[in-house]
């Protein structure tokens, strides 16, 4: 099986806001440019998650509390 390669990507987006006058308002957006910045192993990324939870971990943490952590501060929900 082949390893992933995860990218950040920038993006540049126009938003379009249309004020009505009974004070309500639209808003339309459209990317208009998106680059890849970085590129990272699927190795790296999972050690830059790691870095990152690891002052909200410890050694007798359960499986359930590693994925609480997951959900919260990366909005991963799936097992």
């Amino acid at each position: 099986m082949q390893n992933q390669d995860y990218h950040d990507i920038a993006s540049d987006a126009l938003e379009h806001i249309k004020s009505y006058s009974d004070g309500s308002q639209s808003v339309t957006s459209a990317v208009v440019g998106a680059e890849v910045t970085d590129t990272i192993s699927e190795e790296e990324f999972i050690q830059a998650i790691v870095t990152e939870l690891k002052p909200f971990m410890h050694d007798s943490m359960t499986t359930d509390e590693f994925y609480k952590l997951l959900k919260k501060y990366f909005g991963l929900a799936s097992r």
